[in-house]
Order: C-alpha cells, then sequence, then structure tokens
C-alpha cells in the first residue's frame, strides 16, 4: 500500500507568461516541504480563479488546468488535453484561462492504475436571473501509462450533469478507495451522488432533501470536513445548509440552516484540520465558528479585518478570497491581482489563538485570485463501518482512518433553522456572487491584455 496520497503537492498561479516584465508569469507553491517553497516558473498557460492540479502518491508532479487545457508535468499540453470545458465562454478565454473560479479536482481512477478523473464545472448565463450559472458538471479520464509517462486525455468532457448547479464536492468513500461526487442543483433541494469506483462513474443517487428556496440560490463554494462527515452548501447571500454526510451510502441526514441576517455575505467557508473549526471568507473580513457548538452561529467570531494593505500600490487591495488547508495551515488568496496570500497559522486553535497573518506570503509574480483546491486525499476507511470492506492495512496504510459510530436515526424530511449570521459591523464592501465576480476579474484581465497587444501593433 502506497503512503499517504500528495496529489496536493503542487499549486499554481499567475498570468502573462508571454510578458517580459518581472513581475508577471507563471509560479508554483510546492508543498512537499515544511515550509512550502514559492517561486517564480513559466508556465505555457495562464490562470484566472481556475486551477485544479494532480500529483502522484509521494508528490510529484503528474498534470494541471486553467480549464482551458490539460498539461503535463513538463509543461506542455497533454495529448488530447487541449479544448477541455469546451463551450461558449472556453472560445472567448482560451488565452487566457476559464473565467469561472470553482474547485477542478483530480482523483485516482479505482482499479486503474495510475488512471486519474479530472472534474471541471462550465458555466453558462441564466436568462431568467441574469447570472452566470454552473453547467454543467463534466469528468475527463487521463491515463498517465501512455506515451512514456507523459499522459494522455482518454475521456474528455463527458457530461455528467447538465442542469444548473451549485459548487461540487469530492469526498473518499467510507472503503477508502473509492469516491463521491457531490453536487446539488441551483435553488433547488436536490442533491446529485456520483459514486466513482472500480466500475467507473456510477448513475447518481438522487436525494430531495430541505425545504425550497425561497428566492434564488447564489452558487458559492462549497465545502466538507477533512473527515468527510460534514458537507455545507453554500449560498452567498441566503446562508449555510449543513448536513451529515454518510460516506458509505451518500446520504445527506440532520440539515440545520443558518440564515444570513440581511448585510452579511460570504465568499467561502473553509474547515480546520481537525474539522472542528469553520472559518468565513467575506472580502473584507475573516470569521470563524465552532462546528461542535449546538448552535454555532452564536460562536461568531471575527479573527481579521481587512487592514488596508494593497500589493503593490492602490487600488489593488488584498481582499480576502478563497482558502486552501494544506498541512496545519490554512493560505488565502487576494481578491486582486496582487503579490499577497494570507495565512492562518494555527487554524485549530479557537479564536485569535489561530494566529491570522494577513499578506503573511509575498509571491515572486502577481497572482490574480488563483487558489487551488483539493478534496483531502489523505482521509482513510471509515473503520469498522458497514462500507469497511476492503482489507485495507489499516493504521500501516499512511491514511488517515476515522473511527466508526453507529449515525443517530433521523427522519429525512426534519430540519432546524439556526440562529442567523449578523451583518451588523461587518464590513462589506456588496461584492457580487463569487461567481460573477470570478467572470468580471476575468473579463478585466482579457481586456487589460488585449489593450496593452493593440498598443503594441
Amino acid at each position: 500500500m502506497l503512503p499517504a496520497q500528495k496529489h496536493d503537492a503542487f499549486s499554481f498561479f499567475g498570468y502573462e507568461n508571454d510578458s517580459n516584465h518581472p513581475l508577471f508569469g507563471g509560479g508554483t507553491i510546492d508543498f512537499n516541504f515544511e515550509q512550502p517553497k514559492i517561486y517564480k516558473e513559466k508556465k505555457k498557460v495562464d490562470f484566472g480563479t481556475y486551477c485544479g492540479a494532480c500529483s502522484d502518491s509521494l508528490g510529484k508532479l503528474l498534470f494541471y488546468t486553467n480549464g482551458i487545457s490539460v498539461q503535463n508535468w513538463t509543461h506542455n499540453l497533454m495529448q488530447w488535453g487541449d479544448s477541455i470545458n469546451l463551450s461558449y465562454f472556453w472560445y472567448d478565454y482560451q488565452k487566457y484561462g476559464f473565467p469561472i473560479g470553482v474547485i477542478s479536482p483530480s482523483i485516482p481512477a479505482p482499479g486503474l492504475p495510475n488512471q486519474y478523473y479530472l472534474f471541471s464545472m462550465g458555466g453558462r448565463d441564466q436568462l431568467s436571473t441574469e447570472q452566470i450559472v454552473l453547467a454543467p458538471l463534466w469528468y475527463n479520464r487521463v491515463d498517465m501509462n501512455q506515451n512514456s509517462g507523459f499522459g494522455r486525455v482518454e475521456e474528455k468532457n463527458v457530461v455528467l450533469l447538465d442542469s444548473a448547479q451549485n459548487e461540487m464536492i469530492v469526498v473518499k468513500h467510507g472503503n477508502g478507495r473509492d469516491w463521491w461526487v457531490l453536487t446539488p442543483l441551483l435553488s433547488q433541494p436536490v442533491h446529485y451522488a456520483y459514486l466513482v469506483g472500480s466500475t467507473g462513474i456510477n448513475a447518481p443517487l438522487i436525494q430531495v432533501y430541505g425545504p425550497p428556496f425561497n428566492a434564488h440560490e447564489n452558487p458559492s463554494f462549497a465545502s466538507i470536513s477533512p473527515n468527510g462527515k460534514i458537507y455545507i452548501r453554500h449560498d452567498s447571500y441566503g446562508g449555510l445548509r449543513i448536513y451529515d454526510f454518510d460516506r458509505c451510502t451518500g446520504q445527506l441526514s440532520n440539515l440545520q440552516i443558518i440564515p444570513y441576517e440581511n448585510g452579511f455575505f460570504s465568499i467561502q467557508v473553509t474547515f480546520s484540520p481537525d474539522s472542528r473549526f469553520l472559518f468565513i471568507n467575506s472580502y473584507e473580513a475573516m470569521m470563524v465558528m465552532d462546528m461542535q457548538a449546538p448552535d454555532p452561529a452564536l460562536t461568531l467570531d471575527t479573527l481579521a479585518i481587512y487592514d488596508g494593505f494593497s500589493s503593490p500600490t492602490p487600488p489593488f487591495a488584498t481582499y480576502i478570497w478563497i482558502s486552501q488547508m494544506h498541512g496545519n495551515k490554512l493560505y488565502s488568496a487576494t481578491a486582486n491581482g496582487t503579490r499577497a496570500l494570507h495565512i492562518i497559522h494555527h487554524p485549530d486553535l479557537p479564536g485569535l489563538a489561530a494566529d491570522v497573518e494577513q499578506h503573511g506570503i509575498t509571491l515572486p509574480v502577481y497572482n490574480s485570485g488563483t487558489m487551488c483546491r483539493f478534496p483531502n486525499y489523505s482521509l482513510g476507511k471509515w473503520e469498522g463501518s458497514p462500507c469497511d470492506t476492503l482489507g485495507f492495512a489499516g493504521q500501516t496504510d499512511g491514511f488517515i482512518n476515522v473511527p466508526y459510530s453507529k449515525p443517530e436515526s433521523k427522519n429525512d424530511t426534519n430540519y432546524k433553522t439556526l440562529s442567523p449570521l449578523r451583518g451588523k459591523g461587518i464590513p462589506t464592501v456588496h461584492p457580487p456572487t463569487p461567481i460573477q465576480w470570478a467572470f468580471e476579474r476575468s473579463k478585466q484581465v482579457k481586456e487589460e491584455r488585449e489593450k496593452r497587444f493593440n498598443k503594441k501593433e
């Protein structure tokens, strides 16, 4: 059995790789070291907010994507890796990176050595709401056995679900080998759970659970706890729907709803490594809740308020954007093209002991909001559960196994509404939804580059 998987060992950022300006170009964060190595590295593709990367179980880079194409570990286009996410936006943004910033995870294909599934979500205009929505959900299958280890995309742009959705999440099955892909229909209490196993990607389990939405759901970055037990469906202006997730059956239960008071909004929620604390990013503030409390909303605490810093100069404010946990730290991109990342040094500790350091990392090049986000590859089996049937080596296999406790008997039609998260006192710039923001930011970068290109001519 291989040691714990490190498929998230690399993260990529940067744009304008064809520029000679010293602060433009690609960059890499290598997490194979106790202190991540961050360095400038010229790429052949640009990144916006869309990012996905995959390494093998030893942390060696295999491939990555900006939502337009798949590049292999030599930073060259993988065979048949062109034109993923082929859609209206692809044609307009093929030189700049896909403009809708969502998760694009890769997972090992169970039963297929050195093969991986790469999932992606497209975007399109929804005329009824005049918003950009996420659709469809695609998968691609990458075979790294091909081309002497340089890889080949064997299946591409295979549609799993073509309806408008909120963001998907990916989590390890309770057997420690297979995976679940969970995605909800936008503005509907409907969830599709796809089991990815040794026979491929199975037909979805469809669960209708929870109250209807009173208004249009604002798609945003979803989250699942590192132990795989708590799934959060995130409406950036409406609030949080918090579910228990059964890694054996793919079923949701024990729904708790935390509404947002008018004036409160969030970009993304991210769990601490021990799954206890939930960090809430809100452009000008970073907050936290204790998920073990009977009513987590009552524990809401503000950890940091944007300190006015710009990089390099105004108006490039280092507002707080999306985050990713790695090891025992949490890293956050900024909501502008800047050279800064925020960092939480001790996210497992309560309150200010978490130690938020704004713009604590200086990047070698500008980053336009890119932050690759990854599933928890190190999560092992649900030890002692009904689906713990594959005979993995237990604690010697390098994965973090979660002890089984029988779920309480729950009525799936039942749910509980908790205290609202309060808007009073939280600074706000009244931004668009995260999906719309990502598109507007990508459009701005595209226009700036075309303007400079036309000047050269």
